[in-house]
Parts: structure tokens; sequence; C-alpha cells
């Protein structure tokens, strides 16, 4: 019997997926692209923002109020008045977390790892993978990034679970690109090898049925944050 061992703040009440937003009321959590417009990564972005208590949905999708703290008006700033129409530019994590910051005043830790085959400041591909577990033991949502391997075509998610089996850390996905199915609280499933030196176990991505090379993650580590000056 496989145990799957899920984040801490999710609600779901049979019809939709939700977690206790910012004002401490339950807030739908999952985005599809085309719902605020722009690409994957900044819909993985908001979501894990929304698992972490800092946004609720009525934030993206509402007019800005007076009366919200001053850094949802510059999130929404950011991330949501630039974009016109369907926006499919990507963003790096780097890029995304150096925006996230400035909007949060450097006062939250968030930060990203990269596979050191990518970056030459990048950490061992093992290492990384054993963040992403840290995390979701942690009961904190990872956003992460793979690449097909065939064409190196990049894409974000939000990993909100996970299960061992085979030897494999199998991810239990909120996926922007596609539909969430009214019985499920994912929508794509990627397994991960810890080996990273073993060919005969690449990555795999369930939904596309291809093999993927996760080699990016954004971590928001929650165990750091008691001791920064939130701005909310």
């Amino acid at each position: 019997m496989i145990r799957i061992h899920f984040i801490n703040n999710i609600i779901y009440n049979g019809e939709k997926l939700c977690a206790v937003g910012r004002m401490g009321y339950p807030t739908e959590v999952f985005l599809r692209q085309g719902h605020l417009d722009g690409a994957c990564g900044v819909y993985s972005l908001l979501m894990l923002l929304m698992f972490h208590k800092m946004i609720t949905r009525e934030d993206l999708t509402e007019e800005t109020c007076y009366s919200d703290p001053p850094y949802i008006k510059r999130l929404k700033k950011q991330f949501l008045n630039p974009l016109k129409g369907i926006n499919s530019k990507g963003s790096t994590l780097n890029i995304l977390r150096d925006k996230l910051l400035s909007v949060l005043d450097n006062q939250i830790p968030v930060n990203v790892y990269i596979a050191s085959y990518i970056s030459k400041d990048g950490i061992d591909a093992v290492i990384l993978r054993s963040k992403i577990k840290e995390q979701l033991d942690a009961g904190q949502p990872v956003l992460l990034k793979y690449s097909r391997q065939e064409t190196n075509i990049g894409h974000a998610v939000v990993a909100i679970g996970y299960s061992i089996c085979e030897e494999l850390l199998r991810l239990y996905c909120l996926d922007p690109s596609c539909t969430i199915a009214w019985t499920s609280i994912w929508n794509n499933v990627i397994d991960v090898k810890f080996n990273y030196d073993n060919e005969d176990w690449p990555d795999y991505n369930h939904r596309t049925e291809r093999k993927v090379d996760v080699n990016e993650i954004l971590l928001i580590e929650e165990n750091s944050i008691k001791d920064s000056c939130l701005p909310f």
C-alpha cells in the first residue's frame, strides 16, 4: 500500500482545492493558465504564495482596495498589471525570486536551487532532490521546474505531496497548464529519481508520458520565516 504525504495547508471540500489564506479563511488555490494570463512560472508562484498564507485568490482576481497591504499592491503591479492578453513568455526561477523579493522587501527567505550541470553555482542533483523531500516533509509546497529531455523545453508546477514508489520519489503536483478533476487534488504526477547516475530511471512526467529532468526548485523556507520581519 502506497502512503501519500501531503503538505499541511490543504482543504478539500469535495469540489474545490483550497488553503487557508492570509485572512484566515479558505481560499481556492488552483490556477489554470488563462484565469489571470501569464506563463506557468507566474501561476505556480502565485499558488505557492496561497499555500504559504501570503495571499488569497481574491487578492488576484478583485480590484485593488485601499485597505490592501502595500505588498499586495506591489505584487499585483509586479506580476499581474504588466500582462496584456495571454503572455507565454516564461521566466527563470531566479527572475521570479528576485521579483518576489522586491515585492516582500527582501524580508522572506525565498531560495532557488539549481542542479550543478545547469549552473556553475548549482548543487548536486541528488541534494536538490533531497531538498524537495525535506520541504514536503516539513509540510510546505515546492515550486519545481523541469525540462523535457528531447527538447529542453521548461515547465513549472507546484508539488503538494509525495510517495515513495520503487525507490523513486513520486511527486503529486498542481500543473497550471491543464484542468484539475473534481475527483482529485492534483493533476500531474512526476517521478523523480534519487540516484541521478542511474540512467535506467529518468525523471518521468505521467501526464504527458515523457521523460523529463527536474533541475530547478524555488522554496519559501518557513523554518526561517519566524526570524523575519513579515510585511503582512
